[in-house]
């Protein structure tokens, strides 16, 4: 069984770079792949992860600030 990991920086970095990849790919692919067939799929299966990738890793950085402010409570609790 594979670990998951835990640094949350990190995979926010891979998932972005995955992100940045795969709309590499995409343009290749267009130019490839000029016909309706090649369209319908970057449609229907390409162009819907790009924005998943990108709201998951805001949301991630979301999450990320959201422990350091919790953890910096928890080393100060009088902190505003």
């Amino acid at each position: 069984m594979r670990r998951i990991s835990h640094d949350l920086p990190g995979v926010m970095q891979r998932l972005a770079k995955v992100g940045e990849q795969m709309q590499a790919e995409l343009e290749e692919l267009d130019q490839v792949w000029k016909d309706d067939v090649g369209r319908t799929f970057a449609q229907r299966h390409l162009n819907q992860v790009a924005p998943t990738i990108g709201q998951l890793v805001n949301s991630l950085a979301g999450q990320i600030e959201m422990a350091e402010r919790i953890m910096e409570q928890i080393r100060d609790p009088d902190a505003p």
